[in-house]
């Protein structure tokens, strides 16, 4: 944008002096039909380069637009398949576990409801209130001076007083559509960007504020796996029911991600050993480990999570310092 504009100012400044320096009507005639000629090529870049900027924050846009529209179409049926996986734990063999087995199995399932009604919130939120979805603009303006018709003005002038005269107001005139031309593109580019930016925002903000914890409960069930299912070890013949209720947080934490990578979410690398990345990463704490170098992670603490280019949570880690 700088360069049509930048070679717009030079044009007109030239003119000037050229002008000035001209002896002959004639000179002045050739140099305003060069000067026109510079002109109209330099409004031509501004033109072009505002468009392309316009239509890069349209395309932007569309991408963030397709993103929540991708996510408001799978999130019912991600539910229901949480919920077939719920309904599908109180069968026969659960009915006639002993009492205590029970129990914790249904201390487990809780949890999983919990995330289950979370999940069922988020059809009801209003993410994108106040946000325009569309992005209907107008046609990008281009200054209105066509080079024949500014010739024609100067071609019937016989003198160079006269000739002097019109091009001080072609100048005047040209400055007062440049401005209106530029303030009208300026704020068509300034808002897409801004409603670009607000969408991203506000999809980005309510991923992390509503989607992501009910992926941090299905994270720290599995987690809790080992200690969870100690009580249950002294009934060796409840073990596969055991076993099918624990694994139901799995089946539902596969068919989160599945969600989560259709709409573009993907968690941040964090493993044991990587290097700490505060672009990636937050540290929650630092451990001596002589097994490890200093910086380098020794345990993920909550994964984080990106969308496109965009980091919506830091990946919370322990860091070794020796």
């Amino acid at each position: 944008m700088e360069g049509g504009e930048k070679r717009l100012v030079d044009v007109t400044e030239r003119l000037r002096e050229n002008i000035e320096k001209a002896g002959t009507d004639l000179g002045i005639r050739q140099v305003i039909g060069k000067a026109i000629a510079d002109m109209s090529a330099a409004e031509k870049i501004v033109y072009l380069s505002e468009k392309a900027e316009f239509n890069r924050w349209k395309k932007e846009k569309k991408k963030w637009i397709k993103i929540w529209t991708t996510f408001s179409s799978e999130i019912q049926p991600l539910i229901t398949a949480v919920r077939a996986e719920i309904s599908s734990l109180e069968d026969d063999d659960f009915k006639h576990a002993p009492s205590e087995v029970q129990e914790r199995l249904q201390n487990r399932k809780e949890g999983l409801e919990i995330i289950c009604r979370m999940l069922e919130r988020l059809p009801q939120r209003q993410a994108l209130t106040g946000v325009n979805e569309s992005m209907e603009a107008p046609l990008l303006k281009s200054l209105q001076f066509p080079v024949k018709k500014m010739e024609a003005r100067f071609r019937v002038l016989a003198n160079r007083h006269d000739i002097l005269l019109e091009t001080k107001k072609l100048l005047e005139e040209i400055q007062i559509e440049e401005s209106k031309v530029r303030d009208a593109n300026y704020d068509l580019v300034r808002e897409a960007r801004l409603d670009t930016d607000r969408l991203k925002r506000t999809v980005t903000g309510f991923f992390k504020d509503h989607l992501l914890p009910a992926s941090d409960g299905l994270e720290r069930g599995i987690g809790d796996e080992d200690r969870l299912r100690e009580p249950l070890v002294p009934y060796g013949n409840e073990q596969d029911l055991t076993r099918r209720w624990f694994q139901a947080y799995h089946r539902c934490d596969r068919l989160l991600k599945k969600f989560m990578k259709k709409i573009g979410l993907a968690q941040v690398r964090a493993a044991q050993g990587m290097e700490f990345d505060p672009e990636w990463h937050t540290a929650l704490g630092t451990e001596a480990n002589a097994a490890f170098q200093n910086g380098q992670i020794l345990e993920l603490l909550r994964s984080g999570w990106r969308l496109d280019k965009s980091t919506i949570r830091p990946a919370e880690v322990l860091v070794v310092r020796n």
